[in-house]
């Protein structure tokens, strides 16, 4: 279980959280949801202890791991995938290498060789140490997991730095899920994932035997993996039991007699305020318009919660354009050694609506970075 007690937390100069108390226990699932600004990223960062609360404590009950999923990754070079993945097992990672060292050297002795039986033996024991260490269970996990994740096989031994910035956020997803912490918090899993994958992490985090708290603007994700959603707005975290679209309904019903409580309290303050300034200086009167003037100062004013506000983007005129926009000829273009497109024609006519799209690392960005002229590599 993980604890927020009287958390007050401040981020710059705007309040995101007075005086909470508020918990996740053991095997739930939740969503923290609010507005863009409301502190659902500053929250997960507080849970995991990248930052401290302004006034109260986060405490974790006995030993419960934690696992964190930031929005933002990257890993240090000079790994492979299999290596980063298995970060942490060092001992197994040690074993895998000597094993992996000691085929090589049986491979190339002779049946009759005087030393086969010798190191016979040692691989021997190697393998038995690797499988009481679990490392075939741990291999066998981190296999699933990393194709689960949308790593083929043929790329576990390519070096971390070979892939892009969304490959490396799966990449440290791919560890955390491996690693089995107690407490899992997730920061926006799916922003890199394709359908198949994001189906994936949505059948492994149902099945997870810890808890999971997650952030996430994926309305089917939380749909189809959450136990409870809380949102944070005016400064406080509201709890509501079932999936995103059961809160959204609840919500509406809890906002509406908020909002009628608040149209009753400012239809009795102005009536309030009416017989102040009537009866304030009348002698009769006085010492109860000052009792009432009294009750309104003690008075707790209703807040309601603000709608997002609506950005307005004006943009600049420009000259009309000739016809043809973009002309892009036999365009292509490699990152580290490998071949991220393969040479592009096309033209892109003033007006056009275009959608680029492809997995992960297929180049959408590369490209758009070198029509927008801002690939320094190209």
């Amino acid at each position: 279980m993980i604890e927020l007690k009287d958390v007050s937390l401040t981020f710059g100069h705007q309040a995101i959280l007075e005086s909470v108390s508020w918990k996740v226990n053991d095997g739930e699932r939740v969503a923290i949801v609010g507005k863009n600004g409301a502190g659902k990223s500053t929250l997960l960062k507080m849970m995991a202890g990248a930052i401290r609360p302004d006034e109260g404590e986060v405490s974790i009950t006995g030993k419960n791991t934690v696992g964190y999923l930031e929005q933002d990754v990257t890993l240090k070079p000079g790994r492979t995938v299999w290596e980063e993945a298995l970060e942490g097992k060092d001992e197994i990672l040690s074993l895998e290498r000597e094993m992996r060292r000691y085929e090589e050297i049986l491979s190339s002795l002779e049946a009759d060789s005087s030393d086969l039986e010798r190191r016979l033996n040692r691989y021997s024991q190697l393998q038995h140490e690797f499988e009481e260490k679990g490392g075939y269970k741990a291999e066998s996990e981190a296999g699933a997991i990393l194709s689960g994740l949308g790593f083929t096989k043929d790329r576990w031994e390519e070096p971390t730095e070979n892939f892009s910035g969304g490959w490396q956020v799966r990449l440290h997803l791919a560890k955390l899920l491996l690693r089995m912490p107690d407490i899992l918090l997730l920061d926006e899993p799916t922003n890199y994932l394709d359908l198949e994958n994001i189906q994936w992490v949505e059948s492994f985090i149902k099945d997870y035997p810890g808890s999971v708290v997650l952030v996430s603007h994926d309305r089917t994700l939380m749909n189809n993996v959450v136990n409870r959603v809380s949102e944070i707005a005016m400064r406080t975290i509201s709890d509501y039991k079932g999936n995103y679209d059961s809160y959204l309904e609840e919500r509406e019903r809890r906002y509406e007699v908020l909002e009628n409580a608040a149209k009753n309290q400012q239809k009795k303050i102005r009536q309030t305020e009416r017989f102040i300034e009537r009866f304030k200086a009348k002698s009769t009167k006085a010492s109860q318009a000052r009792s009432r003037m009294k009750q309104l100062e003690k008075m707790e004013i209703i807040e309601t919660p603000r709608e997002d506000a609506t950005i307005r983007v004006i943009l600049p005129k420009v000259p009309r354009s000739g016809k043809e926009v973009v002309r892009i000829k036999e365009v292509s273009r490699t990152y580290n050694g490998r071949t991220v497109f393969e040479p592009y024609t096309a033209t892109f006519y003033r007006g056009d609506r275009i959608a680029l799209v492809g997995e992960n690392g297929a180049g959408k960005s590369t490209l758009m970075r070198i029509i927008a002229g801002k690939d320094e590599g190209f």
